[in-house]
């Protein structure tokens, strides 16, 4: 898990993701996202067993910051 001092925001372009947010779960699948507000723990890993493609974006510099 890691967190990002600006709004990062996650969109698959093909595959599913697992994101975790906090005790929040989701499967992401092609064209859906989520936004992670900052400083928001989280952690992001493929689902299933093909490869996943994603798009990530930040509203400012990217950092990381493991927890």
């Amino acid at each position: 898990a890691h967190a990002h001092s600006c709004t990062e925001t996650l969109v698959v372009l093909k595959g599913r993701l697992e994101v975790t947010a906090g005790a929040d779960v989701r499967t992401l699948k092609s064209g859906d996202y989520v936004v992670l507000p900052a400083g928001a723990p989280h952690a992001i890993k493929t689902k299933g067993w093909g490869r996943a493609v994603f798009l990530a974006t930040t509203d400012g510099a990217y950092d990381l910051k493991p927890l």
